[in-house]
């Protein structure tokens, strides 16, 4: 069974159906993909029908048009379209993978009858330059790795574990992200996939965005 993160879902759900653009945010592999198909899931159940629901994943090689703000937004017009007047919902994850992607999101808002949900990592989606991008019209909500808590009633959902000690000395030792906990990895992989997780922040997020060039001194 899949944890449903009710503690965010909640947060979303209360946002739902208006006009503001909702934002998860969080570190690479902390759940946010998960809880963007949670989302759906819900609209589904709601009585949004499938057909008025976009959601894409920018990371994927599989889809259906051009990583271009225009090929995004003539998908969203074909839509609306096919929508029929009705509001559509846009669920795009790793919204960051577009190259000028606040201009796309502005213009689905304006021209559009669209319910907009996002995701993207923390060092492309930051606070102040949201404020820019978007100037007040989104809420961000911050998406954080499995909590105690969580480690707990997933283990207890899926039978995976023995006692609460258990669980917390696992916790603190391994932390909490989603795939460790999903997958019961040993320790020893663990580490390797916790090694990988930091390797792609440090590099992908930090090094390159940021333009460090003295990399020794920074993993120091």
């Amino acid at each position: 069974m899949i944890l449903n993160r009710n503690q965010y879902l909640d947060r979303v759900k209360a946002f739902m159906h208006q006009d503001i653009i909702k934002i998860l945010t969080g570190i690479r592999r902390c759940g946010k993909s998960r809880l963007l198909s949670l989302i759906r899931e819900e609209l589904l159940q709601q009585g949004v029908p499938q057909s008025h629901i976009l959601l894409v994943n920018f990371e994927s090689f599989q889809l259906d048009f051009e990583k271009t703000v225009k090929a995004v937004y003539a998908a969203v017009q074909a839509l609306t379209k096919q929508a029929a007047g009705k509001k559509v919902y846009l669920l795009f994850d790793e919204i960051q993978e577009i190259e000028h992607w606040e201009r796309v999101v502005n213009a689905c808002q304006i021209d559009f009858d669209c319910d907009i949900y996002l995701t993207g990592s923390n060092a492309y989606l930051l606070s102040s330059e949201l404020s820019t991008y978007l100037s007040g019209r989104y809420i961000e909500i911050q998406v954080y790795p499995f909590s105690f808590r969580e480690v707990w009633e997933y283990g207890v959902l899926n039978e995976k574990t023995a006692t609460k000690e258990q669980a917390f000395e696992k916790y603190l030792n391994l932390g909490g992200l989603p795939f460790i906990h999903q997958n019961s990895l040993s320790p020893e992989n663990a580490r390797v996939y916790l090694e990988d997780v930091f390797e792609s922040v440090l590099v992908k997020d930090i090094i390159a965005r940021n333009k460090v060039r003295d990399i020794d001194t920074l993993r120091s």
